[in-house]
């Protein structure tokens, strides 16, 4: 076992034996690889679940190193590797062996998985190490407007990129009941898949102005609902949203700065009396 051949390229002789000659050269090679390798995936834990979704990206631009001393420091002369396209990242070429595999973490991001921080591997020669993902959350944002604010008609010059009458599966690219637009999406009552419309509505829209700092962006609001479809658990990327759709923002920042307004600044008329109260401008009335 652990033994690959090398020769012949056929895995075998076809030979004709002739009485009295000798058919020569009907060598055999092998080789046993001396070395193992270490793969896995550096990913973003978008609902800080502790595992990869399928539709969780990969992080590239990410280090990953062997901690030869265990310390978790990457000291000079240590081992490492830059995470490519997709997060992937592997070590090759390693002699049989026991090492303790890190990353580099990274200002702002919280690290999800694994639990230990770390992976102890121990590396056989020929076999590859599979599997040693590593998973991080960015919390970013603390401002988003509910469902409740985006529905008024007064604010729909805030949307940006996109109208009430949209079609909710044209944006997200998911199979409704219904063929709601977004402006049906926020209005739906209830709980299950409705709930998920509202408050994915909210959270695309919020992502969509740049004068609401939202945790999650665009890209990866559509992914997570399409996510939550494959698998029919809509309860927690609801959740995910809604917690941040419940954040309130200011528009006041967003008005001097002159980017659109969502919630937090007063939304006045031609005459500047408000159109909004106070817990709208919070994006808190639903």
């Amino acid at each position: 076992t652990d033994w690959e051949q090398t020769l012949p390229a056929t895995g075998f002789y076809t030979v004709i034996v002739v009485g009295g000659e000798v058919s020569t050269g009907n060598d055999f090679g092998n080789f046993r690889p001396d070395y193992g390798a270490i793969t896995g995936v550096k990913f973003k834990d978008l609902d800080k679940d502790g595992h990869r979704d399928a539709w969780e990206p990969g992080l590239d631009g990410w280090t990953i190193y062997l901690d030869a001393d265990n310390d978790g420091v990457l000291d000079a002369g240590e081992q490492s590797t830059i995470t490519g396209a997709g997060g992937s990242y592997s070590f090759t070429g390693l002699d049989a062996g026991t090492y303790i595999v890190r990353e580099v973490l990274q200002a702002t991001w919280e690290q999800t998985y694994p639990s230990t921080g770390f992976y102890t591997i121990v590396v056989v020669g020929g076999e590859v190490s599979t599997g040693n993902d590593f998973g991080n959350f960015r919390y970013v944002g603390g401002e988003g407007c509910t469902p409740g604010f985006w529905k008024q008609p007064q604010h729909f010059d805030s949307w940006v990129g996109l109208s009430p009458e949209d079609s909710f599966e044209a944006v997200f690219g998911v199979d409704v009941p219904g063929e709601p637009t977004l402006l049906d999406a926020l209005r739906a009552g209830g709980g299950g898949i409705k709930a998920l419309l509202r408050h994915s509505t909210a959270a695309l829209l919020n992502a969509s102005n740049v004068g609401v700092d939202y945790a999650y962006t665009q890209a990866e609001i559509i992914a997570m609902v399409q996510g939550a479809f494959v698998s029919g658990d809509y309860e927690t990327v609801k959740d995910l949203f809604e917690v941040e759709n419940e954040r309130g923002a200011d528009l006041n920042s967003a008005e001097d700065s002159g980017a659109p307004q969502p919630a937090g600044a007063s939304v006045t008329d031609d005459g500047g009396n408000a159109l909004n109260q106070p817990e709208d401008a919070k994006g808190k009335k639903q």
